[in-house]
This record gives C-alpha cells, sequence and structure tokens, in this order.
C-alpha cells in the first residue's frame, strides 16, 4: 500500500519549508518512508539478517533504547530501523548520526557536517511521530582546549587514515609536526555552495603549493615539516575539523588523549 504524508516545518538545503509530502510505503511487516526526491529513505523492519556498509542501521534492545549498529549482528534486536542516504559518503554520515543521537565524538570536517546537518533534521521530523528519540548529544565545553607537547611524543607515529588522506605523523617538537614521505593528500579541495574556495581550502592549496616540489600525484616524495596539528590538518585534507582528535597511535588513542590540558 502507498500514501502520501505530509510533514510540517521542515528543512531542506538550509531552507525552512511549511510542508513537505512524503511517500509512506506499508507491507506486511515493513514500512518506508521516502522523500520526494527519493534522496532520504527510512525503513522500519523487524530484524536486520547482515551488516550493510551503505546503511546505517539502528536497533532498540529489551529495554526499548536505540542503538547505532557498528561492527556486528547484536543478539537481540527488537525494533529496527534503516536509513539510506543517496549520494553520500556514508560513513561519513554515520558518523554524523552517531555524534548527533548517540554521544559520538567523531571529528567531522566542517563542509561534510554542514551538507549532512539538514538531512539529520529531516530525519528527526520524519521520526517524530513515531515517538522515535534517541539519546542527546551531550554539550561540549565552549572553552577551547589547550595541548602541552612532552618529549616524549617525539617516538610515537600518529596516523591519519580518514578523508581519502592517509599519512604518519610525528610531533617532534612543541611547534614542529613531521609527515613522512609517502603520504597520501585529500586529491579536490571542498568547495563553497557558489563553487569558490573556502578560506580554509585556500590556506591548505597555499601549503601545498609551498612544498610543491616534494609533492607528484597527490603523494609526497620527501618529509614535510609544519608548524601545527592545523597545519597538517589543512596540508592532509584540507581540515575543516578537529584534526587533534583524527590523529590516532597504533591503538587508536588520539593526540588529543596524550596532550591535553585537564
Amino acid at each position: 500500500m502507498h500514501y502520501k504524508i505530509k510533514l510540517d516545518n521542515i528543512k531542506e538545503n538550509d531552507l525552512w519549508r511549511k510542508s513537505m509530502e512524503l511517500t509512506l510505503k506499508i507491507q506486511e511487516s515493513t514500512a518506508q518512508i521516502q522523500t520526494p526526491n527519493q534522496q532520504l529513505t527510512v525503513q522500519f523492519l523487524p530484524i536486520f539478517e547482515a551488516v550493510q556498509a551503505d546503511v546505517v542501521q539502528l536497533y532498540t534492545d529489551k529495554k526499548g533504547k536505540w542503538h547505532l549498529m557498528t561492527e556486528a549482528l547484536p543478539e537481540e534486536m527488537h525494533r529496527c530501523l534503516a536509513i539510506q542516504l543517496q549520494e553520500a559518503e556514508m560513513e561519513i554520515f554515520r558518523r554524523v548520526i552517531a555524534n548527533e543521537f548517540f554521544k559520538g565524538e567523531y571529528a567531522i570536517p566542517a563542509h561534510y557536517q554542514k551538507e549532512y546537518q539538514p538531512i539529520v533534521e529531516q530525519i528527526t521530523a520524519i521520526l517524530r511521530p513515531f515517538a522515535i528519540q534517541f539519546d542527546a548529544k551531550p554539550k561540549r565545553p565552549g572553552q577551547k582546549a589547550q595541548h602541552r607537547f612532552k618529549k616524549e611524543f617525539a617516538t610515537i607515529p600518529f596516523y591519519v587514515d580518514d578523508f581519502n588522506s592517509k599519512a604518519t605523523v610525528y610531533w617532534q617538537k612543541r611547534n614542529e609536526f613531521r609527515i613522512l614521505a609517502g603520504a597520501t593528500l585529500m586529491p579536490e579541495a571542498p568547495l563553497n555552495k557558489d563553487g569558490s574556495l573556502g578560506f580554509g581550502a585556500r590556506f591548505a592549496l597555499t601549503l601545498r603549493q609551498e612544498q610543491a616540489d616534494k609533492i607528484k600525484d597527490n603523494v609526497t616524495t620527501e618529509d614535510i615539516i609544519l608548524k601545527s596539528v592545523n597545519e597538517v590538518g589543512h596540508f592532509l585534507y584540507f581540515a575543516g575539523t578537529n584534526s587533534w582528535l583524527v590523529l590516532k597511535d597504533e591503538n587508536g588513542k588520539t593526540l588529543d588523549e596524550y596532550s591535553v590540558v585537564k
């Protein structure tokens, strides 16, 4: 059975609309809601048979609490919800969902956060009539964290393997970071909606231009020395996120955890 349902006061493409007409499809044991452009699909299911990389999968435990499925099927699933977004970087979108609804602490580049935030608000509006609510995201402290260099950091390799970038980085002096040769750089700078380059992207391209003789086909051919973790993030993946959370040791401990002043 197919129905048309209307939601009031919903955000799309950074603009608030008075209403949006959605398509509701009901089958024997499932229901599916889809936006008019078919970009976003929310599906209610009795159970998940497998973990899917191209879908955000949510489920409730026996107490009715919602969880975000990650690497393995849980032993118990009482209600299941699948969220599918066309033409999306699903791993990034999954992290946005984790941060927004499940107290995640993932580093998200600003351009992705801006792109996916209206989708998050649409999901919230779609699920509200069904009395589905997730854990609220925690409040972040307003004061910027302070970090302190220690000599022992100079011997610890920190790794970047995200945002189409891959590198090994050493924080070898207070104002000196070394990116080892062979680092892969994110190839294309994110653009503003009008097609222009933002300040961060221009700064990143300036850093790359200064090191142009050490880069070939978006791979560094020699070690690169930069002055801060901020420069490292801009140079590797055009920043737009908290790079203290992106750089991690071999066990997944972030540079922030090593150096933040508590």
